[in-house]
């Protein structure tokens, strides 16, 4: 069963609007489909396609050497901290204003941008 784009956009932590154009550039290029929800008519799923497996499979497959990369200069405890800090809502601030003077908390709206 695919999930709903809402659930999509909270999960990666993308805005709504920019999700909206993620899914429209994988479903033109054939990576995934809409359907209808199964328990709600209104809404939509975004369902994986065949054609997306091997595309998933290789992305999966470079996540580990991007990480070694980007990261090849931290000590595993430092890795270790990292990844605990990186699993923190980005919403849990100590400030809701950082010393430049921007509002912190959630994150920037990209309304209307096409996905990254």
């Amino acid at each position: 069963m695919g999930r709903p784009p809402q659930e999509l956009s909270a999960q990666l932590r993308i805005d709504r609007s920019v999700m909206v154009g993620c899914i429209d550039g994988l479903e033109d290029s054939g990576l995934v489909r809409r359907e209808h929800h199964p328990r709600d008519r209104r809404a939509y799923a975004v369902t994986l396609t065949p054609e997306a497996e091997p595309a998933l499979a290789e992305a999966e497959g470079g996540v580990p050497r991007l990480l070694d990369r980007a990261f090849g200069a931290l000590t595993a405890a430092e890795r270790r901290t990292l990844s605990r800090l990186v699993g923190q809502d980005p919403r849990r601030e100590l400030s809701p204003v950082d010393p430049g003077g921007a509002r912190r908390g959630s994150p920037p709206r990209r309304g209307g941008r096409q996905c990254p």
